[in-house]
């Protein structure tokens, strides 16, 4: 199996600013409650953060024993980016849509599956505006991976870099010169998950947990 990763950056280095994010995102996972029995056999990132404690989501909502829901943070000079357990490609990007309704600043989410695709999308406001995959042909035939919204100029701007460094960077298909490449962009390291904060000293101190408890 190949490496698995995803995350989500909010551009902004104001720490109230994320807290507020945050507690908004983890407030949200409690009206998922009232919408549990139109639940798929893959549960939503809002779902699993309910579950994480092993509460079931059941009808009988006032007797939940509701969990606490737990992010690591690091700010940098433009961005600050945010880790969790749940986050993986395909789910991350409900998440950085959800949080971008709760700031007036753009949402960057990270999915990266595989050594296969990379997915970049930006959020402002509730709206995807832009996605981008980072593959090979034969693998955007093989997920199906059709929409895309590439828009190069936005992104520039969002980013604070030049409209040809976008472009040459739209252009790669490999997934792991794209994640490169983009930290090169805007001084940020993508290749993390929360997973390996244990593991790591390094990750370890520079992102700081932050736990949320889910109120009703």
């Amino acid at each position: 199996m190949g490496t698995k990763f995803a995350n989500f950056h909010l551009k902004t280095t104001d720490e109230a600013a994320l807290d507020e994010v945050l507690r908004h995102l983890s407030a949200a996972a409690v009206s998922k409650l009232s919408s549990f029995a139109d639940a798929g056999p893959e549960p939503s990132f809002l779902e699993r953060v309910i579950r994480q404690n092993g509460n079931e989501l059941t009808a009988d909502f006032p007797k939940i024993n509701l969990p606490s829901v737990s992010f690591y943070v690091n700010h940098g000079e433009r961005w600050s980016s945010v880790l969790n357990d749940h986050l993986a490609w395909g789910i991350v990007e409900e998440v950085g849509e959800i949080a971008s309704n709760f700031t007036d600043q753009p949402v960057m989410t990270i999915g990266f599956f595989d050594e296969d695709v990379f997915e970049f999308t930006l959020f402002e406001a509730g709206e995807i505006k832009v996605k981008k995959y980072f593959c090979g042909s034969g693998v955007r035939e093989d997920y199906g991976l059709e929409s895309e919204r590439a828009d190069a100029e936005y992104t520039a701007r969002t980013l604070e870099t030049d409209l040809e460094s976008v472009e040459n960077w739209f252009a790669i298909d490999n997934p792991e010169a794209a994640i490169d490449e983009l930290s090169r962009l805007t001084g940020v390291h993508f290749w993390i998950h929360s997973a390996w904060i244990d593991d790591d000293p390094e990750i370890e101190e520079v992102y700081a947990k932050r736990v949320y408890k889910l109120q009703r």
